[in-house]
């Protein structure tokens, strides 16, 4: 019987509650209108948003209400009346903010709030929006007191307080927007990757709808990680920490959320990136590494006078020679070094048999000029970073131009039985000290 009573007496207060504010409400609107809309020295402002929502979608919405009234004068209780049609479903204040909040009979109220002159109350309120859409009620309405029965505070005019229902088509599909870049396996791909929820015709939509990325076309065997499953905010859904974990090119992100249609990405490469020491290798012996891609293998070797040399594989920017002679497929890919000692680059073509060996040539890239396989100068071109420099085919080396500028040797067949070619390319020291050798290896 002491529980009924309890419940009876929150009741009242409850009901209480809602008359008197109900009733401030309708003085405030009849006092402002009376006074030409100035605000008095109890004042205050209510900012809302979003302020356009899509017809029967449930929306939480922010209102911002700051006290703007003169020093001493508290914000101890509100209420917020949604427009005609709307239906609230919820209402929330921030972790930690002093005071209470309700929905009775569609009306939010609040009590036991302390808000100064000068600050600003954040409140959530979820509302969904009714069927209709060019409906004219759209104007949110607000009271602020002192306190339950307090000195009625009169909204600034300035106030935003319109939700506009709109028709938007619904959501359909989805769309990649920040594309993947081409990235270093094991760093997030930078920017961040963004997909869009989108209507029929490819336009945004304001949804929160969970979207999950994954590995469409897998370039290079490797493993997606991150926060693969990300909530859309107004239709946009932001994935910034996501890494591959094996180099390779043609990589795609596929995107997913429920009965939507999945978009995929553009295709993207993930390059590998190693730093060798050779000033700590003992005197006589070469310093070695070694880098790999899906497609090939890279070693390079070094006097240890090179001190430290770092190396990347460059899958997505091929060199283009103006005197190719054969035709190049899609399996290109680079390589780039920098150092300053004598280098024996040693590369691993997967794919080509031996039958193609007089086909291999070297397409190479460097800052400095050298010769080409012709025994011409290299002609000038564009290298894998976009800065100018000499691009031209190495000629093959032999006793007379060994030393003297970058060459490569025959290509040989593996001798292990699996199906490709071993290139060397030599690049003395003398010529990229300071600079950097970009070679791009086509077969």
């Amino acid at each position: 019987m002491q529980l009924r009573r309890v419940r009876v007496t929150h009741l009242a207060f409850t009901l209480a509650l809602s008359t008197a504010l109900a009733c401030a409400a309708f003085g405030a609107v009849a006092g402002s209108a009376m006074a030409g809309g100035v605000p008095s020295r109890d004042s205050y402002t209510v900012n809302v948003s979003p302020t356009s929502v899509q017809k029967d979608s449930s929306t939480t919405f922010d209102f911002a209400m700051a006290n703007t009234s003169t020093p001493g004068r508290t914000i101890g209780a509100a209420a917020i009346t949604p427009p005609l049609g709307f239906r609230v479903t919820g209402a929330s204040l921030p972790v930690g903010a002093k005071g209470h909040v309700y929905v009775w009979f569609n009306v939010v109220l609040l009590d036991h709030l302390s808000v100064a002159p000068g600050s600003t109350l954040d409140i959530a309120v979820t509302a969904t929006a009714p069927s209709r859409c060019n409906t004219p009620f759209n104007r949110w309405f607000t009271v602020a007191t002192g306190g339950l029965f307090g000195e009625l505070m009169f909204p600034d005019p300035s106030s935003s307080l319109t939700t506009n229902v709109t028709c938007a088509n619904p959501a359909a599909g989805l769309k990649f927007v920040s594309q993947p870049s081409n990235s270093t396996v094991n760093q997030d791909i930078t920017p961040a990757v963004t997909v869009d929820v989108v209507d029929s015709g490819g336009t945004l939509v304001n949804s929160s709808a969970p979207v999950t990325i994954a590995l469409g076309t897998n370039g290079g065997n490797g493993n997606l990680t991150g926060t693969l499953t990300e909530n859309a905010v107004n239709g946009v859904a932001t994935f910034s920490d996501l890494q591959i974990d094996q180099p390779g090119f043609g990589y795609t992100l596929a995107a997913s959320s429920g009965a939507l249609s999945g978009a995929t990405s553009d295709p993207f490469s993930e390059s590998n990136s190693t730093s060798t020491d050779c000033s700590t290798v003992t005197p006589g012996d070469q310093c070695t590494t070694d880098l790999g891609t899906s497609v090939s293998n890279l070693a390079i070797s070094a006097d240890p006078s090179a001190g430290t040399i770092n190396e990347s594989v460059d899958v997505g920017s091929p060199l283009v020679c103006p005197n190719q002679r054969i035709s190049f497929d899609s399996n290109t890919y680079g390589f780039s070094e920098t150092g300053t000692a004598d280098k024996t680059l040693t590369y691993e073509l997967f794919g080509l048999n031996g039958d193609q060996t007089p086909e291999v040539e070297i397409c190479f890239g460097a800052p400095y000029e050298f010769v080409n396989s012709e025994g011409g100068e290299a002609a000038s071109g564009t290298l894998p970073d976009g800065s100018p420099g000499f691009v031209d085919l190495l000629p093959n080396c032999d006793d007379e131009f060994e030393g003297i500028g970058p060459c490569f040797d025959t290509p040989e067949p593996f001798t292990d039985g699996h199906s490709g070619l071993s290139v060397t390319v030599h690049v003395p020291g003398a010529l990229a000290t300071g600079a950097p050798a970009d070679p791009s290896m086509h077969g």
